[in-house]
């Protein structure tokens, strides 16, 4: 029940200036996007490993995930 923030705003591309970038968080690992932001906080609902995926958007609509 502990929350958990997780740090995005580190992500750079060498064509979009940071501010302009565009953050996914998926928490549970269903595919839809649980915050936008670069940094974000979560509660899980019990202990143990949880893979969360960070997916950035550029300017040009260019995409890496991280999971």
């Amino acid at each position: 029940g502990q929350r958990i923030t997780f740090n995005g705003s580190q992500s750079y591309d060498d064509r979009t200036p940071a501010s302009k970038l565009r953050f996914r968080w998926d928490f549970n690992r269903d595919g839809r996007t649980d915050a936008m932001t670069p940094t974000a906080t979560y509660r899980f609902g019990k202990a143990g490993r949880h893979p969360v995926r960070l997916t950035v958007i550029d300017a040009a609509g260019a995409r890496d995930s991280k999971p």
